[in-house]
């Protein structure tokens, strides 16, 4: 049997490079019509949809949780960003410009921070 020699990523690693992912893979554009699940072209790979606001959070959350954000700028970066995703919380909003700035914004941060 061949054998995987390639080491297991930590969970600090699984979430620097999910962060890349959100950060790079994920579409800055807001389309003119609303999104529709599986009539849209990649629809899943919109930032302007509350999933991708919630995956940050989630794992923001999970950084805190485990103490892996020591900076106190990137902590204040964070406490914002969860504030702002209290304020949309169980809204129909539709996300701006703006708030997929902030999105990278955070990201951007993170990635910095646990780099």
């Amino acid at each position: 049997m061949g054998e995987n020699f390639e080491a297991p990523l930590s969970e600090k690693e699984k979430i620097i490079k999910s962060f890349h992912r959100l950060r790079y893979e994920y579409i800055d554009d807001i389309p003119q019509e609303k999104i529709i699940p599986y009539k849209t072209p990649n629809w899943d790979r919109y930032k302007c949809r509350t999933n991708f606001f919630n995956s940050i959070s989630l794992k923001i959350l999970l950084l805190q949780q485990k103490g892996l954000i020591a900076s106190p700028e990137a902590q204040l970066e964070c406490e914002n960003f969860l504030e702002f995703c209290k304020t949309i919380e169980g809204t129909s909003k539709f996300y701006q410009r703006e708030d997929i700035d902030r999105a990278n914004r955070i990201l951007d941060v993170l990635i910095k921070e646990l780099s």
